[in-house]
């Protein structure tokens, strides 16, 4: 088994951090990320491993080139079909993690450590136990898809002599090194991109002033108060901004057809633009509301 300098030791220090820094990224959003937060869980771990792999293959390490070569091939496999499952199947995904935490919760309390509860529980069950949880298919069909490449590539065997040599310390190159923290740091860059593209939008202080859409994909309108009682106002209806100050309450959308996904539930105070019920005041909440371009 190849030792590890100590330059290869703070390769692998910065790597975990640049990941912590983005699950941190996701978890800031309370919640509002959706499934990016099991994607980010189950995918960057492997992305690690694929990094590291290629910065392998990159310092020419010829005994183990066949194996890591597929090791890499397989294992970008199973990333993009892990991705792939995830978003198709995000509700899948959720479920799992939460009888992954039930299960912790439980388990903790039997043993009377009740770690579930305290902030290094939840630590350890998101940082460690998910994303080995969800590493270890990939990490299997990946590592044998190694073993199998390297057993149809693999010429020759080892010598006596290289047998009975004892294994050099994995020393990372400067010009290795810095490619592994460019790959590693690449996965944490996207996810920050998307969360400030897709997530932050949704859930923006919105201007006094400034007008907005009801914009609501999943059903044809939306009830709201207006004067004399209530009335639906239909996906499209345009609105101008009297005031957004109240604090955000992140929970599920509730709709004809049942709970929605989750999103910002303030109470944005707004005044209908056109239709039967123009320059009457009302409030939507913040989440169905999009600016208007």
């Amino acid at each position: 088994m190849p030792r590890l300098s100590i330059v290869s030791v703070m390769a692998v220090v910065i790597v975990v951090a640049i990941d912590c820094l983005a699950l941190r990224a996701i978890d800031s959003r309370n919640g509002l990320a959706g499934a990016l937060h099991g994607i980010a869980l189950g995918s960057l771990p492997m992305v690690n491993l694929l990094a590291v792999g290629l910065t392998l293959i990159l310092q020419e390490r010829r005994k183990s080139r066949p194996f890591l070569v597929g090791f890499e091939v397989f294992g970008m496999l199973a990333l993009l079909l892990f991705i792939a499952g995830a978003r198709v199947f995000p509700d899948a995904i959720n479920s799992g993690l939460i009888s992954v935490a039930d299960t912790f919760a439980d388990t903790s309390a039997r043993l009377g450590l009740d770690y579930a509860s305290t902030d290094i529980g939840s630590l350890v069950e998101e940082v460690c136990l998910v994303p080995v949880l969800l590493l270890l298919p990939q990490l299997s069909f990946a590592l044998a898809g190694g073993w199998l490449t390297h057993k149809f590539m693999t010429a020759r065997s080892a010598s006596p002599d290289e047998a009975a040599s004892s294994p050099e310390p994995l020393r990372l190159r400067p010009r290795s090194l810095l490619v592994l923290l460019i790959l590693s740091a690449i996965p944490a860059l996207a996810i920050e991109v998307i969360l400030r593209e897709t997530v932050d939008p949704r859930f923006a202080r919105l201007e006094a002033g400034s007008t907005v859409v009801l914009d609501d994909e999943s059903s044809t309108g939306f009830y709201v108060n207006v004067p004399n009682g209530s009335a639906v106002i239909p996906v499209g209806t345009r609105f101008q901004v009297v005031g957004d100050d109240a604090p955000s309450v992140i929970g599920p959308i509730t709709k004809s057809r049942g709970r929605g996904p989750l999103g910002d539930l303030r109470a944005v105070r707004v005044t209908i633009i056109g239709g039967e019920w123009a320059g009457s005041p009302t409030m939507v909440y913040r989440c169905l509301l999009r600016a208007a371009h």
